[in-house]
């Protein structure tokens, strides 16, 4: 997602530069493809989202809140 559209959602300026810093950092450390390469399957998909629901919901956001 481009960096753009998380500032229309208001997201401060320092958490966008520090959010782009890391993500090129890994990607450099990694590699582009291989960030991806283990995402093959919308089952994947679904299986990270829902682990990622329960991280949200232990931090104190509501069950069903599904903007993960």
């Amino acid at each position: 997602m481009p960096a753009d559209s998380y500032r229309r959602d208001g997201t401060p300026e320092d958490i966008i530069r520090g959010m782009v810093k890391a993500m090129r950092k890994a990607e450099k450390r990694l590699g582009k493809k291989s960030l991806m390469a283990n995402m093959a399957s919308d089952w994947d998909w679904g299986f990270l989202s829902g682990k990622l629901s329960v991280v949200r919901w232990v931090l104190g956001d509501d069950w069903d809140m599904l903007d993960t």
